[in-house]
């Protein structure tokens, strides 16, 4: 079911994030949707991720490029809770 260019991206990108081929909850979504899905687990620092997913796009970014940034000021500046 998964295709070489879904395993290449998560042999490039993810260092340890493991595709799984025999993934049951995959194979149930491709059914329903008449699509390929895939599974794969990622273990973080402290998490184990599991994606199920019909698609991938690995975009490259610059070091230090940070998606959800706070700014300290302006309009748009929040006051942290404690």
């Amino acid at each position: 079911m998964d295709t070489p260019e879904i395993q290449a991206a998560f042999d490039d990108v993810f260092d340890q994030a493991e595709l799984l081929p025999d993934s049951a909850d995959a194979a149930d979504w491709s059914r329903e949707l008449g699509i390929p899905f895939h599974e794969a687990t990622i273990e973080a620092n402290g998490h184990i991720i599991t994606l199920v997913f019909s698609d991938l796009t690995v975009d490259p970014v610059e070091p230090g490029w940070a998606p959800f940034v706070v700014p300290g000021s302006g309009p748009d500046f929040k006051i942290p809770l404690r």
